[in-house]
C-alpha cells in the first residue's frame, strides 16, 4: 500500500521547495550575470586554469537565499510539532503547559550554520573542480579559449538578453551527461542524444533530420542543441537539491520542535516513540520500505540503515550514505505516551 506524507507535510513542501529551487536558479543566475567572459578567456588562453576559475567568482554569499528559505522549511517543521500536539499538561500541578518553537534555540542555531556549511561550500566546491575539468578538457580536445569559456558560463540568448546553458550549477556526474550529449552529437550517435530524458523535445526535429539525412549537425547546431539540454538538466538539479533539502530541513525543524518540548521538562525521553513510514511506492528504495513500521524509543536514539545512522529520515547530517538519504520521502511518525496528556 502507498503510504502518502502528511497532508500538513506536502502543503508544506508545495509551498517551500519552489521557493528553495527558485533561491538556486537565481544564484546561479547571478554567477552567470557577474562574469567577465572575456577575463576568463584570456587566462585559458595563457594556460592559467586556477585564474580563470578565481575569475567565476563561486562565492558563498551568493547562494544566501537558499539557506534563508531552508531556515523557513526548518522553521516551519518545528512549529508544526508543536502546533500538532494535543493541549499538555505540567505532570506535577496540572497547569497548562504553553509551547512555542524557538527558531533562536542554540541547537537550532547550530542546525544552520551546518546545513549552510554542508550545502553552500559544498555547491561552492563542486563548482569549482566543475569548471576545472570542463576547461581543463576543453584545452586537452583543442577547443578554442572563448568556445571554452562559453561552454562553461553559458552563450546569450539573443531573444532574451540573458547566458544559457553552461556548466554553472551542474554536479560533477551532470556535467558529464552534457559532455557524454556533446560527444554523441558530434560523432553522429543521434539516437543515443534522443534516448536522453532531459533533453529538450522541441529540438528533436533537428536532430532527427540530421540523423536520416546522414549529413552532420553544424557547431552552431550542436551548441543549441546542448545548451537547452544544459537548461534542463539545471532545472532538474534544481528540483534535487529542493526536494531533498527542503523536506529535509522540515524534519530536522520537527525533530527540534520535539528536543525543544523535553526540554519543558514536561515530557521525558522515554515517553517519546518514533515509527519509521516509508512511502511504500514504486520509488522506494527496498531498504527503506524493510524499517516500515520499525520503532525505537527516545528522541536520541538513532536508526541504522545500510550506510550508517540517521536521526531522522533524510538525514543529511548522519553517517548514512548519499543513497539512503538523497530523494528520501520517508517521514517518521512520534508519539507520546498518554500519562503527559489530558
Amino acid at each position: 500500500m502507498t503510504r502518502r506524507l502528511p497532508k500538513a507535510v506536502r502543503e508544506a513542501m508545495a509551498r517551500l521547495e519552489p521557493q528553495v529551487q527558485a533561491a538556486f536558479l537565481a544564484a546561479i543566475g547571478d554567477i552567470r550575470r557577474t562574469v567577465d567572459v572575456a577575463l576568463v578567456t584570456r587566462l585559458i588562453e595563457g594556460g592559467d586554469i586556477e585564474g580563470a576559475i578565481r575569475a567565476m567568482r563561486f562565492e558563498a554569499s551568493l547562494f544566501g537565499p537558499i539557506d534563508r528559505a531552508l531556515e523557513e522549511s526548518f522553521r516551519g517543521g518545528g512549529i508544526a510539532a508543536i502546533s500538532g500536539l494535543p493541549v499538555i499538561k505540567d505532570p506535577f500541578d496540572g497547569s497548562r503547559v504553553v509551547l512555542g518553537f524557538d527558531g533562536r534555540h542554540p541547537r537550532a542555531e547550530a542546525w544552520g550554520r551546518d546545513m549552510s556549511s554542508r550545502l553552500i561550500t559544498g555547491l561552492v566546491n563542486e563548482q569549482r573542480e566543475v569548471a576545472r575539468a570542463v576547461i581543463t578538457q576543453g584545452i586537452e580536445a583543442g577547443r578554442g579559449p572563448r568556445a571554452t569559456a562559453l561552454d562553461m558560463v553559458g552563450r546569450i540568448n539573443r531573444a532574451t538578453g540573458r547566458r544559457e546553458g553552461g556548466f554553472i550549477g551542474l554536479a560533477n556526474n551532470q556535467a558529464g551527461w552534457v559532455q557524454n550529449a556533446r560527444a554523441d552529437l558530434q560523432a553522429g550517435r543521434y539516437g543515443a542524444y534522443l534516448s536522453r530524458d532531459l533533453r529538450q523535445p522541441a529540438l528533436d526535429k533537428m536532430i532527427a533530420r540530421a540523423q536520416a539525412s546522414g549529413k552532420p549537425l553544424s557547431e552552431a547546431e550542436i551548441d543549441r542543441a546542448i545548451t537547452a539540454y544544459q537548461n534542463n538538466v539545471l532545472r532538474y538539479r534544481g528540483e534535487v537539491i529542493a526536494r531533498t533539502e527542503t523536506l529535509s530541513a522540515y524534519r530536522a525543524g520537527r525533530s527540534e520542535g520535539f528536543h525543544q518540548l523535553r526540554d519543558t521538562g514536561s515530557v521525558r525521553d522515554d515517553q517519546f516513540t518514533r515509527t519509521w513510514s516509508a512511502t511504500g511506492d514504486k520509488r522506494t528504495r527496498d531498504s527503506h520500505e524493510a524499517m516500515d513500521g520499525q520503532t525505537v524509543q527516545g528522541l536520541e536514539t538513532p536508526w541504522q540503515l545500510e550506510t550508517g545512522t540517521v536521526m531522522y529520515p533524510g538525514d543529511l547530517d548522519g553517517t548514512a550514505g548519499p543513497g539512503d538519504v538523497i530523494q528520501c520521502r520517508c517521514f517518521e511518525d512520534i508519539t507520546i505516551k498518554q500519562d503527559v496528556l489530558p
